[in-house]
């Protein structure tokens, strides 16, 4: 982190970030989240039904 001036709006302190890879710092990833359960699929006339309650036209 550098610190550089005052800004000159509201008189906050500025600093640049600066990122920096490692050699040996990598962590090792996180194995992936397991997908959930398929659905069974709705019939037409409920899939109907639901559709008029959140799309009112």
């Amino acid at each position: 982190m550098l610190r550089t001036r005052i800004r000159v709006g509201d008189a906050a302190p500025m600093a640049y970030i600066e990122f920096i890879d490692r050699e040996n710092e990598l962590r090792e990833p996180k194995p992936p989240a397991p997908q959930p359960p398929q659905r069974a699929p709705l019939d037409p006339w409920t899939k109907s039904r639901l559709c008029q309650r959140v799309c009112i036209s």
